[in-house]
C-alpha cells in the first residue's frame, strides 16, 4: 500500500470513528484545525495500533496541518525514541495547539535523547505560547520518568527564563515548586 493509500485508509478511520459532540466542543474551544473529526485519543491509539510504526508516513501525515487527527496519528506512528534532535525541534516549533504539544511531549519526545536539551532550547527560544509550553510539558515529562532528573539545574534554568506567557505563567510556578521541594 503507498503512502497515500495508507493515509486514505486512516481518513476514512477517522471518519467511521467520528464523534461530533466532541468535534464541535474543540472548535469552540478555539482548536485551531480546519478539519476536525473529534476522534478521542484512544480511538486513534486503537486505529495506529494495527500499524507499523513508520517514520516516512508520520512525516506526511504531521505535514497535513489542517487535519486534527493526521497530527495526531503523525505522532502515534512515529517509532518511539527514534525522533532526530532535528525533527524533534521542528515538530515541537509546529505544534498548533495544546492537545498537540501534550500528545508530542508525553508519547515521543520525552523518549528522545536529545530531550534535556530539548526543553531548554525550547523554553529560551520561545517567541510563541505553545513553544514555551511544549518546553514545560516536555520537562514535566521527563520529570515523571526520571525523579533524578537535574532538579537544580532545571530549577535554575526556569528562574531565569524569560518572561511566561499568560497561559503558561501557572504551569512555570508548579514546576519550579515542584523542583524546589
Amino acid at each position: 500500500m503507498t503512502t497515500e493509500e495508507t493515509i486514505s485508509m486512516l481518513k476514512r478511520e477517522f471518519f467511521a470513528r467520528r464523534n461530533g459532540v466532541v468535534a464541535d466542543v474543540l472548535r469552540r474551544a478555539g482548536d485551531p484545525h480546519d478539519y476536525i473529526m473529534g476522534c478521542q485519543l484512544a480511538d486513534l491509539l486503537q486505529v495506529t495500533a494495527a500499524m507499523s510504526c513508520d517514520a516516512a508516513l508520520a512525516e506526511c501525515l504531521w505535514r497535513d496541518v489542517r487535519h486534527r487527527e493526521c497530527r495526531l496519528a503523525a505522532i502515534l506512528l512515529h517509532p518511539k525514541g527514534e525522533m532526530t534532535s532535528g525533527t524533534a525541534l521542528r515538530w515541537a516549533n509546529a505544534v498548533v495547539s495544546h492537545e498537540e504539544a501534550d500528545v508530542l511531549c508525553h508519547r515521543q519526545l520525552r523518549h528522545c535523547t536529545c530531550a534535556p536539551t530539548l526543553w531548554r532550547n525550547l523554553l529560551n527560544n520561545a517567541t510563541h505560547e505553545l513553544t514555551q509550553y511544549t518546553a514545560l510539558r516536555l520537562l514535566q515529562g521527563l520529570l515523571a520518568i526520571n525523579a533524578e532528573h537535574d532538579r537544580e539545574d532545571a530549577l535554575n534554568t526556569l528562574n531565569n527564563c524569560q518572561p511566561p506567557f499568560p497561559s503558561t505563567k501557572a504551569l512555570l510556578q508548579e514546576l519550579k515548586a515542584d523542583l524546589a521541594s
